[in-house]
């Protein structure tokens, strides 16, 4: 299966002062601070925080999310009471997120216009093989045995870029090299689990009542 997902978000988060997100500013700012001035521009509050309009309009923060994800198994019988079965998957999810402060904000005139690019990559590897052996003794006594071994990978990578001070706001995300060179923030991971495990079961039934 394969699914892409796209996400437009409106910065919601608290934080204080300049850092302040749509709810916080709207429960701290003047109620009766107009949204736009008499020139058409968002209005600027005598406080250290940003219009919350502005801020829901002008804040770019777009995520794509790609999916791709599958399982099969097999199963095969041995003997007349002996059964295997194999069990595979694959999960692979990969999320870039592309965020912009326009400088229409007290947020982003700190920074005088802010652009980040995030990449994260995750991967899930299956591997599972069991047997099972089935056991009439009798007409009221019967047992099954279980036994297996499960394989699974975890891989996490990641890349991160961000900007700031650009000469103009029209590149938005999309040219982190027009901003100021000494402020680039680079950064990347790489992570690896696995998880390896054997295990066994044995039922014991007796007339159909007890386990």
């Amino acid at each position: 299966n394969n699914s892409v997902e796209m996400e437009d978000t409106v910065p919601l988060g608290l934080g204080v002062n300049r850092t302040a997100g749509v709810v916080a500013t709207s429960l701290q700012l003047p109620p009766t601070m107009p949204v736009l001035n008499e020139d058409g521009n968002y209005a600027v509050s005598l406080q250290d925080l940003s219009n919350s309009v502005a801020q829901a309009e002008t804040i770019d923060n777009f995520a794509e999310i790609r999916r791709l994800f599958g399982n099969a198994y097999i199963n095969y019988s041995i003997l007349e009471n002996l059964n295997a079965r194999v069990n595979v998957g694959y999960n692979q999810r990969s999320v870039q997120r592309d965020i912009f402060l326009n400088t229409t904000t007290q947020r982003g005139v700190l920074a005088e216009g802010q652009a980040t690019k995030n990449l994260i990559e995750d991967k899930n590897y299956l591997f599972e093989f069991t047997t099972e052996y089935n056991q009439q003794i009798n007409s009221n006594n019967r047992f099954t045995l279980l036994g297996g071994y499960s394989f699974q990978k975890f891989e996490d990578e990641g890349f991160n870029a961000a900007a700031q001070a650009f000469p103009t706001t029209a590149f938005r995300f999309n040219n982190l090299g027009a901003g100021d060179p000494s402020q680039y923030v680079v950064g990347s991971f790489k992570q690896e689990n696995t998880l390896l495990s054997g295990f066994g079961r044995l039922n014991y039934n007796f007339d159909d009542r007890y386990l």
